[in-house]
């Protein structure tokens, strides 16, 4: 089977005044070059920094900062790292970037309320955020997990887990 490359089929853009409660959406993280390359206590150099090393980085930031920030306050994450490789971009890309496919739900209307009011501006001064409606669930699951393996092997390389979820939200 072949690998997808593009999320055309399985997903559709959503009007950012249009997200429902209890709906799951895709989501995509791609953290910036600050949150890409730097902890609070180590710039990792862009060069010398290896991939894996800054995947536990990048988890910690995105588990901290993300999901378990607003875990308890009505949205719910579901994220799974991938690693982009430079070999396949059509762009000019020189160091392969990390970055997270997976869903978003909105539990309450305090989840919904809070997006607007902060999450999704605090998400987006960090990372491009891009949420979409799930048109085909199997494609988008699919697409989420294209590198699993690959990913895995790294996730344990650096003792990591493997997919950053929500697993206890407040039904307000």
């Amino acid at each position: 089977m072949n690998k997808p490359d593009s999320t055309d089929d399985a997903v559709k853009p959503v009007q950012s005044d249009m997200f429902t409660i209890n709906i799951k959406y895709a989501i995509t993280i791609n953290p910036d070059d600050t949150h890409q390359y730097h902890d609070n206590s180590t710039l990792l150099n862009k060069s010398s920094g290896s991939v894996t090393q800054r995947l536990y980085y990048v988890n910690r930031y995105v588990n901290n900062k993300i999901v378990l920030r607003y875990k308890e306050l009505g949205i719910q994450f579901e994220l799974y790292p991938e690693i982009k490789n430079c070999n396949d971009d059509k762009k000019q890309c020189t160091i392969p970037r990390i970055h997270y496919h997976g869903y978003v739900t909105f539990i309450n209307i305090q989840g919904l309320s809070l997006w607007y009011m902060h999450v999704y501006t605090d998400i987006k001064h960090m990372s491009l955020v891009c949420i979409k409606h799930i048109t085909d669930e199997d494609k988008w699951c699919e697409y989420i997990f294209k590198n699993k393996k690959t990913m895995k092997l790294l996730c344990r390389y650096q003792n990591v887990k493997y997919g950053i979820k929500s697993t206890s939200v407040k039904n307000i």
